[in-house]
Formats: structure tokens, sequence, C-alpha cells
């Protein structure tokens, strides 16, 4: 008999200090919620992936975020 054993799923998503999103949305001349989205890993673009690199070099932290299974 086969058992699949469902994973957890993971996220990694990044926080900025006060401020640091608008900071990163002028840069790069794009709305905050296109930031935000980004950082919290529901994009994978281009533009995405440089946001978030954007984020951690200006004091972003990036955390894992455990998804519970149900």
């Amino acid at each position: 008999m086969l058992t699949i054993k469902k994973q957890k799923k993971t996220m990694e998503i990044i926080r900025m200090p006060y401020g640091g999103a608008k900071k990163i949305a002028d840069r790069f001349k794009v709305n905050r919620r296109t930031v935000y989205e980004a950082l919290k890993g529901a994009t994978d673009s281009s533009l995405a992936r440089m946001i978030r690199k954007a984020a951690l070099e200006n004091g972003g932290k990036a955390y894992v975020e455990l998804e519970k299974n149900r």
C-alpha cells in the first residue's frame, strides 16, 4: 500500500521597515500594491525578483511562513 504524505508548504515573505515599500515603489515607478505582492511572494516576474532583491539590500528581512495542513 502506497501512502502519500502531504508536506507543509513554505513561503518566504519579506518585511520592510516603515516607509520602505514606498521608497521601493518610487524607485521602480510602480504602485505600493505591486511591491507588497512581490514581497509576499504572490508574483514571480523579473520585476518582482528585482523588487525583492532591492528590499533585502535596503533593510528588508526575509521570513519563512509555514502554511498549516488542513
